[in-house]
């Protein structure tokens, strides 16, 4: 005979059901159909609340495999990350409030925690004095969740060389699938360049997600090959991964992130003989320079391009040779765009026009002989570097703040490579470096922080600078040192 609810448990039914009613109706008042996701992340907190790591886990299993789901035009999300890591926000803020010795105190005031808190605290103020406060205000809370869950549940979880193993091959599994996938896909279309937008979905928007996800991951794949002995499984699964993700990031045909893959081997270098400071010395000066070269006399209009001979290209070797001519299409979108933001800092330089607003004003601002014939945006794209980026929606401060940040990165982890102990600690460094370099040169020609693919990993690369320099280190073994 079946046992009657206790009625603690039916007063639960009965306010999650008006929890769940009241959310729907909210969500159908105020047209923001994100609400309607409530009542399925409240379970997802409760849970996470009596075994959050295990959630954790899910969510960077979840990683390369999350979808984009738009509500509306302009509205969207990943499913199912981005309601993972909202739970998991809430989930971070209740333990650290009931836990707060959870991380050490050197945690919260290390330099680059506080540069990252500076740089989230002008995000808001620029969002403040935005053109479309709802449409920053969104950028803002995201960007909150990100970090919350990247930087601070990163750094409570990963608290031993285990947990840390375990993070990769929770990541790594579902990556590899979805590259497997995507290569036997572009296989039955003989790898056409055309087709490889086609071949990524629905795991990644478009080509250029999925090679900088691939590209962003691959220096922890030779980091794990020396974890395990020579012809165990383990290490026959990643000497295949270290030859298949390079054969895959050249089928995307994305030229950053080749390029990330080619300067990694300098780069480790750099690392290695200490050569960051004038490395990002000699990045500025010639950032700088080419600017100014640009401005001057309004060099830039020289090079506007013939409409009808910017194209598109069938094959990548053409669009590759496209790329040097200025007949590219998707390199003169960018310089279009470019010209764009550049005209719109003059308006507003010290604040910006607000955290994802370039897209909404930017037309206006264009140098309409720079147009292609790709320039009506229907994918309502942004401006494709984002260092500019951060100049025309959060000002000059934000850019230096931001740059600031950057540099701090580098020079840190230069520094804690040499300061290392053993080969694991270097080695771990080494790929945290290298990943970090690579979604930097991608930001040139793209700007995917705010990408769950990309974003994500960015700010798990930054815990981890922060695990080294602020918690005992872990040695090859799992003992802390």
């Amino acid at each position: 005979m079946t046992q009657p609810l206790p009625k603690l448990h039916i007063g639960l039914l009965w306010s999650y059901g008006f929890f769940t009613i009241a959310c729907i109706a909210l969500a159908m008042y105020l047209d923001f159909k994100p609400l309607m996701l409530a009542p399925a992340i409240l379970p997802a907190v409760l849970i996470g609340l009596s075994n959050f790591p295990q959630l954790y886990y899910i969510l960077l299993f979840f990683l390369p495999l999350s979808m984009e789901f738009s509500f509306t035009p302009s509205l969207g999300t990943d499913l199912p990350s981005e309601p993972l890591m909202i739970g998991l926000m809430l989930v971070t803020f209740f333990y650290l409030v009931k836990n707060q010795n959870a991380l050490p105190q050197k945690f919260y005031t290390h330099p680059l925690l506080l540069l990252l808190v500076l740089h989230m605290g002008w995000i808001f103020i620029a969002t403040l004095n935005a053109l479309n406060f709802t449409v920053s205000i969104k950028v803002f809370t995201a960007k909150i969740w990100y970090i919350t869950v990247f930087v601070f549940l990163t750094a409570i979880v990963i608290n031993s060389f285990n947990k840390f193993q375990k993070a990769f091959w929770c990541i790594f599994f579902p990556l590899l699938a979805t590259a497997i996938v995507t290569m036997i896909r572009h296989a039955f279309k003989d790898f056409g360049f055309e087709d490889i937008n086609r071949c990524v979905t629905p795991y990644f928007a478009n080509h250029v997600n999925y090679a900088l996800m691939l590209v962003v991951f691959y220096p922890f794949i030779w980091m794990a090959s020396t974890w395990y002995e020579k012809y165990s499984w383990q290490w026959w699964i990643l000497a295949f991964a270290k030859v298949f993700f390079i054969i895959a990031i050249y089928f995307s045909y994305t030229r950053a992130a080749m390029a990330a893959a080619v300067v990694m081997i300098p780069f480790f270098l750099i690392v290695r003989w200490r050569l960051m400071k004038l490395t990002l010395a000699v990045a500025a000066i010639l950032s700088l320079a080419g600017v100014a070269y640009m401005v001057n006399d309004n060099r830039f209009l020289k090079h506007a391009p013939e409409f009808d001979s910017t194209i598109y290209h069938d094959e990548f070797s053409d669009h590759m040779s496209a790329t040097f001519e200025g007949k590219d299409v998707s390199s003169m979108e960018r310089v279009y765009r470019w010209i764009a933001g550049g005209r719109m800092i003059m308006d507003r330089p010290l604040m910006g026009v607000g955290p994802g607003n370039f897209f909404p004003y930017y037309k206006k601002y264009a140098v309409s002989s720079f147009e292609t014939w790709v320039s009506d945006n229907e994918e309502r794209s942004t401006i494709h570097n984002y260092f500019l980026l951060l100049l025309v929606e959060q000002g000059i401060f934000g850019l230096l703040i931001f740059l600031a940040f950057t540099a701090y990165i580098f020079l840190l982890g230069e520094n804690l490579y040499h300061r290392m102990a053993n080969d694991y600690q270097k080695n771990l460094l080494m790929a945290v470096m290298l990943s970090l370099m690579a979604i930097y040169l991608s930001l040139t020609l793209n700007d995917m922080l705010e990408n769950d693919k990309i974003g994500t990993l960015f700010f798990f690369n930054v815990s981890l600078l922060l695990i080294f320099a602020t918690k005992p280190l872990l040695d090859s073994e799992g003992k802390q040192s």
